[in-house]
């Protein structure tokens, strides 16, 4: 009936407010998020002197790729001369270290194994926790500034690539083990903090990520956006390995009423209508928000199980 749908717009437009109000708050756009603000410190892990698109492209074939360490260092701290910028080299300049399947870094054999050890640890434990990745490979970073004033230089990945990391044999000259990565098949995560930050405090328009484009080209994108709008921000070609959760990304994802059904589950409209509505606040009812996710299997208030059609999961 007309009054029907006449009575229930004011209330689907609220349900649409609060779920936009509660996806915003499930982004950290402070400098405590490391998407925006990446700092080394000894549970990320720095690649020197390989090619981004080639390590992109090696893994993305299924390949493993074992991490060289620096014979020459030794202790904590590297020895070497540490440039960390990839460098830009055409195929003619390439070195067979540039495209086999050796990561170099800067560390002792030692340190090396500690670090790896560290991080597969803590990379499992999150999978046996909470279900989820959180080891990956980050390639290129935009180094920004909060304003035009700031002296402090912040990064923030730019492509990032899920990794598996598993624990080889012992290398006998070393007496340390050896460590390889390998692609883990999930999806590559754009930087979705980072867009929402530069939209939202410098009218600044991410590139799109695509996934079938390699890394350098997301690089390219990147810095004609900042030649134009920001020149003193600049592109680091950085490579890192390091512990990212997305679990708040992947709830802002899950949450996106233009990608999933979720403004149209009675449940969810219901509660996200007549809550916001009632308590005005929408910050007291965000814990509770159901995704599609969890819609599945959820009942109708009438006590009977809900249709395909209306827990369909994201």
């Amino acid at each position: 009936m007309p009054e029907d749908k006449e009575n229930n717009e004011p209330n689907d437009n609220t349900a649409r407010e609060a779920l936009r109000k509660m996806r915003d708050k499930l982004l950290d756009l402070t400098a405590r998020n490391p998407l925006l603000n990446l700092r080394h410190t000894k549970t990320r892990l720095r690649v020197v002197d390989e090619l981004p698109n080639q390590l992109a492209e090696t893994l993305q074939k299924g390949k493993e790729m074992r991490f060289q360490p620096a014979l020459e260092a030794t202790g904590e701290k590297p020895t070497l001369e540490a440039d960390y910028e990839a460098p830009e080299l055409s195929p003619e300049e390439w070195h067979r270290r540039h495209t086999d399947n050796e990561i170099q870094t800067l560390f002792s054999p030692t340190e090396l194994e500690r670090r790896l050890s560290t991080l597969r640890q803590k990379a499992n434990m999150a999978i046996e926790e909470m279900g989820t990745n959180i080891l990956y490979l980050a390639l290129g970073f935009l180094e920004w500034y909060e304003s035009d004033d700031s002296k402090v230089p912040r990064l923030a990945p730019l492509f990032l690539l899920p990794l598996q990391l598993a624990k080889g044999s012992l290398d006998a000259n070393t007496s340390t083990y050896r460590y390889t990565i390998k692609y883990s098949g999930e999806d590559i995560m754009p930087n979705l903090s980072l867009r929402e930050k530069l939209g939202d405090d410098f009218s600044i328009k991410l590139p799109e990520l695509d996934e079938n484009k390699p890394p350098e080209a997301c690089f390219e994108k990147v810095q004609e956006m900042i030649a134009k709008n920001k020149p003193r921000w600049k592109v680091r070609r950085y490579v890192t390995v390091a512990l990212l959760n997305f679990n708040k990304l992947l709830m802002y994802l899950d949450m996106d009423p233009e990608k999933s059904n979720i403004l149209d589950h009675p449940l969810a409209k219901q509660f996200l209508g007549e809550a916001a509505e009632e308590q005005g606040k929408v910050s007291r009812i965000a814990p509770n928000i159901p995704t599609p996710r969890r819609l599945a299997g959820a009942r109708h208030p009438s006590g009977n199980p809900l249709s395909h059609s209306q827990a369909k999961p994201a």
